[in-house]
């Protein structure tokens, strides 16, 4: 490793220990302050930087007089030839505003190969002299004002005045279109902030103007041509085509098809040259097609294919899988579940990002690694107060996936080969139960937190000790235990603060999972308490008519005994609210159905009172789980409390845990 790199490697590890990720984040995306107000350029005078908000405006203004300048210009001088009051007064203007772009970049400073920004005003107009400045001069000669001077002037400008050669020397202005190359980068930049398109659209775009910018303007050439010699000969295009009284927009409408045919090399030969300027300026305009067709359109192609690689990837992929549906017959869910995560997994890949990386010095590779993972993993518990180049490290290994409501992300005695952090949706841990069941849910994870690590770390056989499950769609981010495990050696103070909280949470999670076990344990022994044997009721024999008959068998051994008192008794059935249905006396009933009659009554009763015991263990699962939901958030509130004294250096007091620990209201509350 060279000297700069070891530099690097230890300032990035020192801006990491002083300034956590989040911080750094929040720093790298704050506005930085522009050129002209640091310290060192501020008592340079009568200089333009390249960030100057000044410049922005300015290039948008140059942009749109190109644009004019390639459109209208071309079309008012060349098929009109004449000019009123309003157009020689605007063009008067916009020559004026060419000529202040021209002083401006004669003081316009600029980044040097090195990338080091001159500003010395002899670099910067020597460099400009050997570029643009001829061009930028040329395209601001009022020429208009000449060609309208007094008739006193000299004899040059008054053969000027004649129309065919005004129209000649008009065309010099159509110079000013090579400006537009000159303004390329800034024509992409704003083609990117209007249309939030990538790179190889912006291209694309760029081509399509240039080109329809091409035609327009030869269009406009060849019919001024026509028109040149229109008052010599009859021997041009026009008068041959029978278009000598046709208005001006038929004339441009038969120009652009003649261009067009001409440029693509498929003329018809409807329309074709007569004189030797016309050869001539057709032979150039073919030799322009045949570089279109050699080079733009091949040049197009490769642009076009290069859009759509990744799709190119992806259809492969998708043809591979219904080559295996066909072969081993997956059902249609099955295929859906695969499809949906390929075209996932292909919208996530990260492929281009790993590549660009490796060409990145190692600061600069960690800034830009922050700010791209800020907002998914900022407020992750994993990271939380981590230095930026512990980030930079973990999160290009973070592999996207997504799981359908119900999807097991694994289960119970699966290898523990990855971990997972929650990006959106929640998930549930879960164990079998003693009976096996079922599955008791004794933990739920939301998203910014993240699970599987414990059992990597601490598992016997780095199995899984839990199942978890989706509880509805979830994105997830996964880490592999490769990784994780380099992770940990690579980073030796931050491995000490990940295991540690990792053995925390683990005898939490081993709390959470024994209880829930034993509260399942005591709702399925209430059950076994409350639960009858079913009676056998033969199929001749009604259960109304067996009520019907105690009832009379009761009515009976009242009258029987009618000086009986009747006395007022609380019994479980009032306590429980459950009605009479009957008043069973079994010493006057007869022998035959005393035995039935028990029966039936019990099973009524029975059906009653599992309903309200039902409710009030409801009631008491429902306060149980809110306490046991309190327990846990005083847990973590002693947790931090303990972190942040350490953090600040003060003395701690443990009356906080002693307080947790004695305050014993499970026993209190008798639960």
């Amino acid at each position: 490793m060279s000297n700069d790199d070891s530099n690097n490697e230890h300032s990035q590890v020192e801006e990491g220990k002083s300034l956590n990720w989040e911080n750094l984040a929040v720093k790298l995306q704050k506005e930085q302050p522009r050129t002209r107000h640091l310290p060192e350029y501020k008592s340079i005078k009568f200089i333009i930087y390249p960030d100057d908000i000044f410049l922005d405006y300015w290039n948008m203004l140059i942009i749109i007089l190109l644009l004019y300048t390639a459109t209208v210009i071309p079309y008012r001088m060349i098929l009109t030839g004449s000019d009123d009051t309003g157009f020689i007064i605007w063009d008067t203007i916009v020559d004026c505003l060419y000529f202040i772009d021209t002083l401006l970049n004669c003081i316009m400073a600029y980044y040097n190969e090195e990338g080091a920004l001159v500003i010395e005003k002899k670099l910067i107009l020597k460099k400009y002299a050997t570029s643009w400045m001829f061009i930028d001069v040329s395209s601001c000669i009022p020429i208009q004002l000449i060609f309208q001077t007094d008739k006193n002037y000299s004899k040059f400008i008054r053969i000027g005045r004649l129309p065919r050669l005004y129209r000649l020397i008009k065309m010099a202005k159509l110079i000013r279109v090579v400006k537009v190359f000159k303004t390329r980068s800034e024509v992409l930049k704003y083609i990117s902030e209007i249309c939030k398109v990538d790179s190889g659209v912006e291209k694309l775009i760029w081509f399509l103007m240039t080109f329809l910018l091409m035609i327009h303007i030869l269009a406009c050439l060849w019919i001024f041509i026509g028109m040149y010699s229109l008052l010599d000969t009859v021997d041009n295009w026009i008068v041959r085509s029978g278009l000598q009284d046709h208005g001006i927009s038929e004339l441009y409408i038969t120009g652009l098809y003649w261009c067009v045919t001409t440029l693509a090399t498929v003329g018809y030969g409807d329309i074709h040259p007569y004189n030797t300027s016309e050869r001539l300026f057709t032979s150039g305009v073919m030799l322009i097609g045949i570089f279109i067709y050699s080079y733009i359109i091949g040049s197009l192609t490769n642009l076009l294919s290069n859009l759509d690689t990744r799709k190119a990837k992806l259809t492969k992929k998708l043809e591979i899988l219904d080559n295996l549906t066909q072969e081993y017959g997956f059902n249609q869910s099955f295929y859906k579940k695969l499809t949906v995560a390929l075209e996932y997994q292909h919208l996530n890949n990260r492929q281009e990002l790993s590549d660009l990386l490796e060409d990145i010095p190692a600061h600069l590779r960690t800034q830009l690694l922050v700010i791209i993972y800020q907002k998914v993993l900022e407020s992750n518990a994993f990271f939380e107060n981590k230095p930026s180049y512990f980030v930079a490290y973990v999160a290009p290994l973070l592999k996207p996936v997504r799981y359908d409501p119900e999807d097991y992300v694994y289960r119970q005695n699966d290898y523990a080969k990855d971990m997972y952090f929650i990006v959106k949706g929640e998930v549930a841990m879960l164990v079998p139960s003693p009976d096996a069941t079922t599955e008791i849910i004794f933990n739920i994870l939301s998203g910014s937190y993240y699970f599987g690590e414990t059992d990597i770390l601490f598992s016997e056989g780095k199995q899984r000790s839990c199942s978890v499950k989706c509880l509805g769609k979830c994105e997830l981010l996964l880490f592999d235990h490769i990784d994780f495990e380099n992770m940990l050696k690579k980073f030796e103070e931050e491995s000490l603060e990940v295991m540690t909280l990792a053995h925390q949470r683990n005898e939490r999670l081993e709390y959470k999972k024994q209880d829930a076990i034993k509260n399942y344990s005591e709702k399925n022994e209430i059950r076994k308490i409350r639960s009858f044997p079913a009676i056998e009721i033969p199929n001749n024999v009604k259960l109304l008519d067996i009520i019907a008959q105690s009832r009379s068998n009761s009515v009976a051994s009242e009258q029987a005994n009618g000086s009986s008192v009747e006395i007022k008794v609380t019994t479980r059935d009032d306590m429980l609210n459950i009605p009479r249905i009957m008043n069973f006396n079994p010493e006057n009933t007869a022998v035959g159905n005393e035995e039935e009659d028990i029966l039936s009554t019990k099973t009524l009763y029975n059906t009653v009172i599992e309903d309200k015991l039902v409710k009030e263990e409801d009631n008491l699962n429902f306060s149980k789980k809110k306490i046991t939901e309190i327990e846990n958030s005083v847990q973590e509130c002693l947790l931090v409390l303990k972190n942040i004294t350490e953090f600040f250096d003060v003395e701690y007091e443990p009356g906080l845990i002693h307080f947790a620990s004695t305050f014993n209201y499970r026993d209190n509350l008798n639960i």
